[in-house]
């Protein structure tokens, strides 16, 4: 019992004279970490600041050293700082903008997003608002625009010997017209035809436009769909424009001779006091018949001339009081001579239909139509070898073809065999000499510059006569 009291007195002393003491004890512990912490903290401060301060006092010495050398060395230049480089305006280019269908001034600058102060003052020159008022589609308007969205210069082909151009002069407009004195040469080709007459022409650099003036020339004596074969070939001497700043094209063709098989076709061009260039034979007669007999290119005859055809469509037999030439539709049609028109509309079973009076009591019939050329009316007079309609298959019709009617008295003809006047004109007699002095100059030079392909085939001309050249 006693050593129970004496464990219990000394419990209590433990639990009341050593537990109270603890915190205390974890309060001096805390105080010093925090207190350690502080001194290690200023401690890294200091040593921070130190090595600043060696960093500051190096670069100052190295800058001071920079400063030196370049002082003591004035051959070798600073490196420029890049942020600090002043921005030098860049002199503004001309820009070349393709004109399409439907563009105007307004628009294109307006694409080109140049002030509208500039575009107004522009449309207030009365040369520029006369000029510009329709622009061509295929050329180039040019232009120089700045930085700054200014028009600074402008400049368009009015023609092929005038140009526009527009400047800016003391922050005012200026037009001008520059007119550029045109030149003319004569050009000398020729070709042998292998795989078309196209493709001869295309390679002896002939443009699409001097390729079909020499169709047009000889199309009342050859048919171009059917006649040229391999081994044919012709001969050119037609002239180039240009001026000082750019090749304009060719112009009108002076003397063309074309060979199909054993045949030689010459034509030689005159033009008359009023500016009219015509196709003439070596001696000056017609070199066109003044008829066409076949007024469409045409891949074959669909259906002849016969009064007592079977009807494909109707299935009865009634005259074909014409021919049918097929061709693909819209291929275009010309007028097979000299007239006027009385007759366009349509008409039954012809579908759309033309009908042209040629005088001398001939007349002729375009039937089966897609539609007509623009501008023609009945009454309005048209030439041989315009274009009157286009190729269709209205009416009764199998498929795109060409009804084409001649008509003598009114009564029908075969277009292929009938005898029909010369409406061809031959060169005014007062006009002959001076026609002879050209026509025998681009004589001798074609003479002299005959295709090996003429020479095999023994075919021979002179410079003085035409008579072993075909005649009209």
């Amino acid at each position: 019992m006693q050593d129970y009291k004496k464990m219990d007195k000394y419990c209590q002393s433990n639990l009341y004279n050593h537990v109270p003491n603890r915190p205390r004890l974890l309060r001096f512990s805390s105080l010093f970490v925090i207190a350690s912490g502080l001194l290690l903290a200023i401690i890294l401060m200091a040593i921070m600041n130190s090595n600043n301060e060696t960093m500051v006092q190096s670069t100052t010495e190295n800058v001071g050293l920079s400063v030196s050398a370049t002082q003591n060395n004035s051959s070798i230049d600073p490196i420029p700082n890049q942020a600090q480089t002043i921005h030098q305006p860049v002199a503004p280019q001309w820009q070349n903008i393709p004109i399409a269908e439907g563009d105007t001034l307004i628009s294109l600058l307006s694409d080109l997003n140049v002030n509208s102060q500039d575009t107004f003052d522009l449309l207030n020159i009365p040369e520029v608002k006369k000029t510009l008022a329709h622009l061509s589609v295929g050329q180039n308007l040019q232009v120089k625009i700045n930085d700054d969205n200014h028009l600074t210069a402008l400049r368009y082909p009015v023609s092929d010997s005038t140009i526009l151009t527009v400047s800016n002069e003391n922050n005012n407009y200026v037009a001008k017209l520059d007119h550029l004195k045109t030149n003319v040469k004569d050009v000398y080709t020729s070709a042998t035809i292998n795989n078309s007459l196209y493709t001869a022409a295309s390679q002896a650099g002939l443009s699409t436009k001097t390729t079909m003036q020499l169709i047009n020339i000889f199309s009342s004596k050859v048919n171009f769909s059917k006649d040229i074969h391999q081994g044919d070939s012709f001969q050119l001497i037609y002239q180039d424009k240009y001026n000082k700043k750019q090749d304009l094209g060719p112009g009108d063709i002076l003397a063309a001779r074309l060979y199909v098989g054993d045949k030689a076709y010459t034509a030689i061009a005159y033009q008359d006091k009023n500016g009219e260039t015509n196709y003439y034979t070596p001696t000056g007669g017609s070199l066109k018949s003044g008829f066409l007999r076949k007024p469409v290119h045409y891949t074959r005859v669909s259906s002849p001339f016969n009064m007592h055809r079977f009807h494909p469509i109707l299935h009865i037999r009634r005259p074909h009081e014409g021919v049918d030439l097929a061709s693909p539709r819209g291929t275009p049609v010309k007028a097979a001579a000299n007239g006027k028109i009385v007759f366009m509309g349509k008409d039954g079973g012809y579908g759309n239909l033309i009908k042209i009076d040629h005088g001398h009591y001939v007349a002729t019939r375009y039937a089966h139509l897609s539609r007509f050329a623009k501008g023609l009316h009945v009454g309005s007079y048209v030439h041989e070898g315009q274009r009157i309609a286009y190729v269709g298959s209205t009416g009764l019709a199998t498929g795109p073809h060409l009804h084409f009617e001649v008509r003598i008295h009114n009564i029908p003809k075969n277009p292929f065999t009938v005898a029909l006047p010369n409406f061809g004109k031959p060169l005014p007699t007062k006009d002959k000499t001076n026609f002879l002095a050209q026509a025998d100059k681009l004589m001798v030079e074609l003479n002299q510059k005959q295709p090996t392909t003429m020479l095999a085939n023994n075919i021979t001309t002179s410079p003085s006569s035409s008579n072993n050249d075909s005649q009209a």
